[in-house]
């Protein structure tokens, strides 16, 4: 049984799996305003606001969630709200340099609307199942290094913790107990020796590993980040931070445009295609359905159904809006089935993607 934590709440949670996390109120955000505004002002304000953190959730594209797009969707975001509710606030809150008493707006949006502003804008949809990043946060200030974890998180791990929750993103910490003390220094993770980083992050089993490193020297900041993905894909994060405030903004929405690039589709500009999966080790009914529902579960997929049965072999017919390799790495996220090697003679070896069924069978 391996230990997870959750950045957000600094909990141990026991698991056996790490695999893509579901998000969840994708669609919901909650804004707190001052109690001097009117009821109208009130939900303006929180309509306004929220909209902006909802988009920029749904489709993990920050940098787009801006300018005139943002102005419209602000003007329709009334039309949009499913629910809302009103509560007084027991504490004072900060707005500006003052302490002033507050209620908090919670807003949902129906789900299809805000769908339907990002495809007609060609702007992506992400779904809630997301994968799980294990960060390796290294700081150096004015030349004295130190890692940063569960145990001991620093205000940047913490401004991520933050940020990465506002934008649908399962960011865990590691324990930097002795074991991790032992797989990976500071100095490794510094020098990105990744071998070492891969070695030492196998024990939290998340789908992906963010290695952060962020150098401060006299108030000048700079610093790095490198996104391990399995299979030995590495892609880095551009980072053109110059305060360390800047940071952690800087990752977090850096990571989610990553993952939106990789896992979420665009409406009506990803055209579908159909692709052939072949699953073996299936051997009853129960099996069949549940490896089809999980299909049709999948962001990118517009629909999944048995085409032919053979012994415990079962080929499915699915439509993915989007690439075979966006198809490849959404079920990656996953243990259910996973992706089985060829030789380049083998029947459809190059329009069939072959698979083998994890479960019982």
């Amino acid at each position: 049984m391996f230990l997870k934590l959750i950045l957000s709440f600094f909990v141990l949670f026991n698991i056996g799996y790490a695999f893509a996390a579901p998000i969840a109120n994708l669609y919901k955000e909650e804004v707190v305003l001052p109690s001097s505004l009117s009821e109208e002002m009130l939900l303006s304000a929180a309509f306004s606001k929220s909209i902006e953190k909802v988009l920029v959730r749904v489709s993990g594209r920050a940098d787009r969630i801006e300018g005139d797009l943002l102005v419209r969707a602000q003007k329709e975001a009334p039309a949009w709200v499913s629910q809302h509710s009103i509560v007084d606030l027991t504490e004072l809150k900060s707005f500006g340099e003052e302490m002033l008493p507050a209620k908090q707006v919670s807003v949902t949006y129906y789900p299809q609307s805000i769908d339907r502003f990002l495809s007609d804008h060609a702007l992506p949809v992400w779904g809630d199942n997301r994968p799980t990043v294990l960060l390796w946060l290294v700081e150096d200030h004015a030349g004295a290094r130190s890692m940063s974890g569960a145990s001991s998180p620093s205000a940047l791990l913490q401004s991520i913790s933050t940020l990465g929750k506002e934008v649908g993103l399962s960011i865990y910490a590691p324990l930097l107990d002795d074991i991790d003390n032992g797989a990976l220094s500071a100095g490794d993770a510094w020098g990105f020796f990744e071998d070492t980083i891969r070695s030492a992050s196998l024990r939290y089993e998340t789908d992906t590993v963010l290695v952060v490193r962020m150098s401060e020297y006299s108030g000048a900041v700079s610093a790095q980040a490198n996104l391990l993905f399995p299979s030995e894909q590495l892609e880095e994060l551009p980072i053109s931070a110059k305060r360390e405030s800047e940071v952690a903004s800087d990752v977090v929405l850096n990571l989610a445009r990553a993952f939106s690039n990789r896992y979420a589709s665009i409406q009506g500009v990803d055209a579908d295609n159909v692709t052939l999966l072949s699953v073996d080790g299936v051997k009853t009914f129960d099996a069949i359905k549940q490896i089809e529902r999980y299909l049709n579960s999948i962001g990118v997929v517009n629909g999944a159904q048995v085409d032919a049965i053979d012994g415990t072999n079962v080929s499915f017919k699915v439509t993915v809006n989007g690439s075979k390799q966006k198809l490849r790495d959404s079920i990656a996220l996953e243990n259910i089935i996973s992706r089985v090697s060829v030789g380049a003679l083998e029947p459809g070896a190059n329009t069939i993607e072959f698979y083998k069924f994890n479960g019982a069978g």
